[in-house]
């Protein structure tokens, strides 16, 4: 059951309470968890409370949303910067490692200021509130971002973030606020009112330097193609006709030779299919004959043993054997009469051509489908054939087997 427990769920449990003498800390020793839980408690609750009161005072829905994620996968130019970035200003409480990190990784770039101001608590009573006035300090400052730097902790520790007042400030700043508050898995309030949130303030110290970097590559490319679309519209007139018929032709040959590519697979595709339906028309045609032979052939002995017992009258025993003798020879040469030429071509269009063809069993069907096919030697398997000439789906081809 703890894979479906998140935060803000409640649960039941069953235990006892322990006091450590040593640490002065409360413990709660667990025996068994209840069979049941809400599916959402009295947290989750607050927060969908706090979110849609956000959004009606002019959050973006998608930032209100459960599945949303930090700026993990935003390139150092998606990142929604203000228009000028000379002056940042980190809010963070003193001593926090997690802004020790951020400051390490801004003091290697030079391409923008920062000031800290760690007069501020992130953590306990009256934190929220002083989160807020040094927001409200510094929006009315001559600084171009801030940015909210906080390690990571409890959800007990982080509370002071979900707090409506402080995302209320941090929504409605005139300066863009991006915060760095925690891991990668929490996800508070100030997170979803900011213009922008990262996992951990290291990830948000890799964005702030890699952003002039980024902006100088994005730059020199926009030169350099604007110096090519110069270049191009400073040669002369009948060059540049020139340079977009080759490229054209190019173009051209390539289509030319895909589609040549294209037809010779689909004939072959064809062909093996038509292959396959003739291997599978003989079989079922030397099947039906077989079967039909043998019946016949039973006949006949049926006959000598009426003869042999002088039951019947023995003139129509003696037609009947020789009737069932031609035609077990006339059914048994089926399968080489099938492979002779047929004495009248028939025209047929290729969905009768296919239909015929899965369900043929007999000889003169059969060398109408396919006249002057060879008769197919062997298991498949041990047997291939070579198409010579085929002129359509349903054309007379010509086929030759060979061994493996």
């Amino acid at each position: 059951m703890a894979t479906h427990i998140s935060i803000g769920h409640e649960v039941t449990l069953e235990g006892a309470t322990r006091l450590d003498p040593a640490s002065g800390k409360l413990f709660l020793d667990v025996n068994r968890v209840g069979p049941k839980f809400a599916k959402v408690g009295n947290l989750s609750r607050a927060d969908e409370a706090r979110r849609e009161e956000l959004a009606l005072l002019g959050a973006s829905r998608y930032r209100m949303s459960s599945n949303l994620e930090h700026h993990v996968r935003y390139s150092a130019i998606d990142i929604p910067w203000p228009a000028n970035l000379s002056k940042i200003v980190v809010i963070s409480s003193r001593g926090s490692f997690g802004a020790d990190d951020l400051l390490r990784q801004l003091d290697t770039c030079r391409d923008f200021n920062y000031v800290v101001d760690n007069n501020v608590r992130v953590e306990g009573r009256g934190a929220a509130e002083s989160l807020v006035k040094a927001i409200k300090k510094q929006a009315s400052s001559d600084a171009d971002l801030i940015v909210l730097a906080r390690g990571g902790g409890r959800l007990t520790a982080l509370s002071p973030f979900h707090d409506l007042e402080l995302a209320t400030a941090i929504l409605q700043s005139p300066v863009p606020i991006f915060t760095a508050i925690g891991h990668a898995k929490d996800m508070t309030l100030a997170d979803r009112a900011a213009a922008a949130s990262f996992i951990t303030p290291t990830g948000a110290g890799n964005v702030l330097c890699a952003r002039p970097a980024a902006l100088r590559k994005k730059q020199q490319q926009k030169k350099r193609s604007s110096s090519e679309s110069l270049t191009l519209h400073a040669k002369k007139p009948d060059v540049v006709d020139g340079d977009i018929y080759r490229r054209v032709l190019n173009d051209l040959e390539v289509t030319r030779t895909a589609h040549v590519r294209l037809k010779a697979d689909y004939n072959r595709c064809v062909q093996l299919h038509r292959t396959q339906l003739h291997l599978s028309g003989f079989q079922r045609m030397q099947l039906r004959s077989r079967m039909i032979a043998t019946t016949l052939v039973a006949t006949i002995l049926c006959g000598f043993l009426g003869l042999g017992l002088e039951v019947g009258v023995s003139a129509y025993w003696g037609a009947l054997m020789l009737g069932c003798a031609a035609g077990a020879i006339y059914v048994l040469r089926g399968p080489r009469r099938a492979l002779e030429r047929p004495i009248r071509a028939q025209s047929l269009t290729a969905e009768e051509w296919y239909a015929a063809a899965e369900n043929v069993a007999t000889p003169r069907r059969f060398r109408t489908l396919w006249p002057g096919w060879q008769k197919p030697v062997g298991e498949e398997s041990q047997f291939r054939y070579r198409i010579l000439d085929a002129e359509g789906p349903h054309a007379g081809a010509q086929v030759r087997q060979t061994g493996r």
